[in-house]
């Protein structure tokens, strides 16, 4: 990708990337914060505060430079295809915590 994206795109997808991944975590020690001995509102707050950061990325970057918005829109989809086509292949279930 560094060779053909420009360093805008790949900056945007790596935030977009993180912010994605801290909010799921923080919403994953949402629902297991029995396990975890913690807090729930911290995370939550945390989860909370990545998708308003995320909002924010997106709605910058489509003032800016639509053309980053349509990279990173291709980037999350073909993610989850490739998830999909790796459980699809391997069998492999997502088990549900509820607990």
């Amino acid at each position: 990708m560094a060779n053909l994206l420009n360093l805008s795109s790949i900056s945007i997808m790596g935030s977009a990337g993180f912010l994605l991944i801290f909010a799921c975590v923080n919403l994953a020690n949402v629902k297991l914060h029995n396990k975890t001995r913690s807090n729930r509102l911290i995370p939550l707050l945390g989860a909370i505060m990545c998708f308003i950061a995320l909002t924010v990325l997106v709605l910058q970057t489509t003032m800016v430079n639509l053309e980053n918005l349509l990279i990173l829109a291709i980037m999350v989809g073909v993610s989850f295809l490739i998830e999909l086509l790796y459980r699809t292949i391997t069998k492999r279930e997502i088990k549900a915590y509820f607990g």
